[in-house]
């Protein structure tokens, strides 16, 4: 999987419409560096969002209304929406997720009157099981092996010293998802980083 790009609007700190656009170069590792509050972590989230519909941070944002933009949220704006791009084996993927109000609302003081929509295109072709699709690409049990943030290392290393059954059933689906040799390769460009 070799993401591409991501747009985002009204997700958290990205009041505007903006649009990431990730090298496409032989290196399968992009590295995100800024000053702090700048929004590397919001971009970590909207990867997970997009993908899964979580942000894997239900303790600051346990819902979509709290992840649409405070300023645009305050304002009556409450369309929010997260795009990715990525290939995969010879194929484009679209994904994208988006939050609007419900048909017949003004206004918004509930997650009950949001809308969600989540759909995956290949290759110009809408995905009719979106969900199943993505998870075939990159389960969620093993996302952050793929999709981290730095400030969570303690996280992967707990989950890499779990109980033995926990442990045996990661690999199984870390190898389903992605072929020995890449993750191989994955472990010595992060010793080179």
């Amino acid at each position: 999987m070799i993401i591409k790009e991501l747009s985002c609007k009204n997700f958290i700190k990205f009041k505007d419409p903006q649009k990431l656009t990730f090298s496409s170069g032989k290196k399968h590792v992009t590295l995100i560096h800024g000053d702090g509050k700048a929004g590397k972590s919001s971009i970590y989230r909207a990867l997970r969002w997009v993908l899964y519909g979580s942000t894997g941070d239900e303790l600051e944002y346990k819902d979509n209304l709290q992840l649409i933009n405070n300023i645009n949220r305050k304002a009556g704006n409450f369309d929010m929406e997260v795009k990715l791009v990525f290939d995969l084996n010879d194929s484009t993927y679209v994904v994208q997720r988006y939050v609007r109000l419900k048909k017949g609302k003004k206004t918004c003081s509930q997650l009950a009157d949001l809308d969600e929509f989540f759909y995956v295109v290949k290759d110009g072709e809408q995905e009719e099981d979106a969900e199943k699709t993505i998870k075939k690409i990159l389960d969620e049990d093993i996302s952050d092996f793929f999709i981290f943030d730095g400030e969570k290392l303690q996280d992967y290393k707990d989950l890499i010293y779990a109980n033995a059954k926990n442990r045996s059933l990661l690999k199984e689906k870390i190898e389903k998802a992605m072929r020995l040799p890449h993750l191989v390769q994955a472990v010595k460009d992060l010793e080179v980083i």
